[in-house]
């Protein structure tokens, strides 16, 4: 009697609205057929009746329905649960971090008829997360200058010291200087720079919170050499490295690549109580029915450690942006190396044995796997370029803007120099009659930044080159309006390869 009295449709949604997650289900075209309130909520609907027929398309997050819509697919397509899935979600109020699972909904013949999801809301957590990883990555920064101070003062010391004794043979009298010897005085310096200026390289790989993004073609071999030696002078580390032979290049931004390469090793290190060795391997791997990663070939970094292991609880969470086992410790987050890995189309896989040791294995694509036409993606060498044409240089830093000009001068271009884009935009024959420009992005306080120059020179000048020539900037869609993008400090011979491309294209 009591069952025959209640609409079950209504007591079930009844069910839905009252409980803390956000809940919601679609037939196999990815079609919502309904959802509980706070669902409705969240997509910015009234009512969960709202929802029915519509697509991802048509909600807040159509930008992501993409994304949202190929989980759904795979859930159904598989007839397999995905759990877990931490993921950003634009809602009314802005975009918010939720964990989202997704299960087959099938019919009583065992078919598979549409995806069953939940989610619930860790926002807040994340942002927890990401107080803690800045807390921990100021720790790490702090003990890794410690221990590479000692290489660099040692650089700078012989460029002093040469730079002294140059000095003083010129101080001299005329008939008693004896320059013979400043060639090679000169070339000891340079190399004390380029070792000063690699170190500076790396420890801004380290420790700075990433601008934009910028791919570039690398060489592993190279990569591992600068990063391990870094790892190994900074925190006293012992590390094993080997190489299959013949790797070839990648595509990904080489800054994020340290983040996660020291990440992980330095989380080996501390698994093995700072004690014992590090052993990284590099091969190559064909994936093919991986979940967790595109069917492809890859190069597949194993970062091996000898300590404690990993529970089978902590694996299943491991990756979870709120999840840690640390009480203190300078990690910087397993769920930020996900997060790169998966932006540069590749992934992260770890194993491990209690008592024996843990493995973590990245997996980058090979350039094969990705469009090479991307800006940047072309292999530098070390030669010096020279040539001719008229170049704009736009810095507001007047001493490295000046020493900027000697140095393309010196390769045989005809440099015009402003201290901003108000400057140049003032000197409209010398933007027309030249064949490329190159500009810092942050200039003076309250005038045009390189973005904007960038913009407005293509506005009359479509045709251009616009190089950026920067040590920081913001990740934007304007990014993408510039013809190159490199980083201070700048290697003279690759700027000399750029300008040489684009003036002669």
């Amino acid at each position: 009697m009591f069952m025959q009295n209640i609409d079950i449709d209504v007591m079930f949604q009844t069910v839905l609205d009252s409980l803390p997650l956000f809940i919601f289900w679609k037939d196999r075209n990815c079609i919502y057929l309904g959802c509980n309130q706070a669902f409705a909520d969240a997509a910015g609907l009234n009512g969960p009746e709202d929802i029915i027929g519509q697509s991802d398309r048509e909600l807040i997050w159509a930008d992501q329905a993409d994304h949202f819509q190929g989980d759904d697919r795979f859930v159904m397509d598989n007839d397999r649960a995905k759990l877990n899935i931490v993921e950003e979600q634009e809602q009314p109020d802005g975009m918010h971090w939720v964990e989202t699972n997704k299960i087959p909904i099938k019919n009583k013949k065992g078919e598979v008829i549409g995806v069953l999801g939940s989610f619930h809301d860790i926002t807040d957590k994340v942002k927890l997360q990401e107080e803690r990883i800045e807390k921990e990555k100021i720790d790490t920064v702090t003990a890794l200058a410690g221990g590479i101070s000692h290489d660099l003062n040692n650089s700078l010391c012989i460029v002093s010291g040469l730079v002294q004794i140059c000095q003083r043979d010129l101080d001299e009298n005329e008939e008693e200087r004896d320059l013979s010897h400043f060639p090679a005085y000169l070339k000891k310096m340079r190399e004390g720079i380029q070792k000063s200026t690699l170190l500076a390289k790396r420890f801004m790989n380290f420790s700075k919170e990433q601008s934009a993004e910028i791919q570039e073609k690398i060489d592993l071999n190279n990569f591992f050499d600068d990063t391990l030696s870094l790892l190994r002078s900074g925190f006293s580390m012992m590390i094993d490295y080997e190489s299959e032979s013949g790797l070839p290049y990648i595509l990904f931004d080489e800054s994020q690549l340290s983040q996660v390469i020291n990440n992980l090793i330095l989380n080996a290190k501390q698994a093995m109580d700072d004690l014992g060795k590090v052993r990284v391997s590099v091969t190559r791997q064909e994936i093919e029915g991986n979940p967790n990663i595109n069917d492809g070939n890859y190069i597949r970094v194993d970062i091996t450690d000898h300590g404690h292991g990993i529970s089978e609880e902590n694996l299943a969470n491991i990756f979870k942006s709120s999840f840690t086992t640390k009480q203190t410790g300078n990690g910087l987050g397993l769920a930020s190396c996900l997060a790169i890995m998966k932006k540069h189309g590749g992934g992260i896989e770890v194993s491990s044995v209690l008592g024996a040791g843990t493995t973590f294995s990245i997996y980058i694509p090979e350039i094969s796997n990705i469009a090479e036409a991307k800006k940047g993606s072309f292999v530098f060498t070390k030669e010096m370029i020279e040539g001719s044409g008229n170049i704009i240089l736009v810095d507001d830093d007047f001493n490295l803007r000046a020493t900027t000009k000697l140095q393309l001068e010196d390769l045989g271009y005809r440099v015009k120099d402003y201290a901003s884009g108000e400057e140049l935009f003032n000197d409209l024959e010398s933007i027309e009659h030249s064949d490329l420009v190159i500009t810092d992005y942050y200039l003076l306080e309250n005038q045009l930044n390189g973005d904007e120059i960038c913009m407005k020179l293509k506005e009359s000048r479509v045709d251009l080159p616009v190089v950026l020539l920067s040590g920081y900037f913001k990740n934007s869609e304007e990014l993408n309006n510039y013809d190159y993008i490199m980083r201070k400090p700048f290697n003279l011979a690759r700027l000399s390869q750029v300008i040489d491309r684009h003036i002669l294209k």
